[in-house]
């Protein structure tokens, strides 16, 4: 039999259930896989090799197998390191899973990291994007979407999910694909904070608190802030803004500071990282202290995203 007779062979038995296109491209396989040690062969070693990968390729996608490729640990400590090549829930109830924990390299040890750090990056904060996990014996699916910023845990991340929909059961070692698609940027809506002093205020006074109406993120380097003062300060003047949680309004975090450098009329602001808001968290204010002697008429406008 010839490798047109075989591919023909092959191909023609492709039938209408996953199942059959599994065993369909298994045939594929088994051609470029070569016979068995003696047999003749029907494959050449030109092109006709590369003519039935592709072909392999294609049906083993439409089984199922696309998405980056990971085994699945029954391990419910999202918290720790799931091992290289794996990923894990922290609830074995797929309806009740709000985490997952993903190696920073897939099963075949192609380290992932750049790519996996963007499936946050959305500025539509509830719904960043979608995750569809499934075994590629198609025994269960898992449909999330990711709706907060990760946590790097050195080699693996953890990200927070919402279950969208599921079906089956994960096996502890089961081959699973993984696929994201991410959800596009929030458009246009932005929340502009004024704070203004006329005068010169008390060392260390709030000058501004309130509840977030909506859920908001400042973003890295707060490059849409801005600001200014009709008095220069002698010596570096620095207003701290704070976080709190609507849970309790006074655990405050400084999250970021504003800084009216010696003799500079516009701040400078600082944020490492993004700073995520819910609906009611507090956002807080505060002049400098110790307080410059000359600064006055201090004015700052904080910028956020909302969702």
């Amino acid at each position: 039999m010839g490798l047109l007779d075989d591919v023909t062979t092959a191909v023609t038995q492709i039938g209408a259930s996953r199942d059959q296109i599994v065993a369909d491209a298994a045939i594929l396989l088994g051609l470029v896989e070569g016979p068995a040690a003696g047999a003749a062969s029907t494959v050449d070693a030109g092109g006709s090799a590369g003519i039935l990968k592709t072909l392999a390729r294609v049906l083993a996608e439409a089984a199922g197998r696309v998405g980056l490729q990971y085994g699945f640990s029954s391990e419910t400590d999202t918290t720790a390191d799931p091992g290289a090549g794996t990923v894990a829930f922290n609830n074995a109830a797929l309806a009740s899973v709000t985490e997952i924990a993903i190696s920073a390299v897939d099963a075949n040890a192609l380290n992932l990291s750049g790519y996996i750090e963007t499936w946050d990056q959305s500025t539509n904060l509830l719904v960043r994007g979608h995750l569809v996990i499934q075994t590629l014996d198609s025994a269960a699916i898992a449909v999330l979407h990711v709706n907060a910023a990760m946590i790097d845990g050195a080699g693996f991340y953890r990200l927070s999910v919402v279950h969208d929909g599921s079906a089956g059961a994960f096996a502890d070692a089961a081959d699973i694909s993984v696929q994201f698609v991410r959800a596009g940027d929030k458009g246009g809506q932005y929340l502009a904070i004024p704070i203004f002093d006329p005068g010169k205020p008390i060392s260390g006074e709030v000058l501004w608190s309130s509840a977030m109406p909506k859920p908001c993120i400042f973003l890295a380097g707060m490059t849409e802030s801005y600001g200014l003062c009709k008095a220069t300060p002698a010596a570096d003047a620095v207003f701290g803004l704070w976080h709190a949680p609507a849970a309790d309004p006074t655990d405050l975090t400084l999250f970021a500071t504003a800084t009216f450098l010696a003799g500079a009329r516009i701040p400078t602001y600082t944020l490492g990282a993004d700073e995520e808001f819910a609906e009611h968290d507090v956002f807080e204010v505060t002049a400098p202290n110790p307080l410059d002697a000359t600064l006055s008429g201090a004015s700052l406008t904080a910028v956020a995203h909302m969702n």
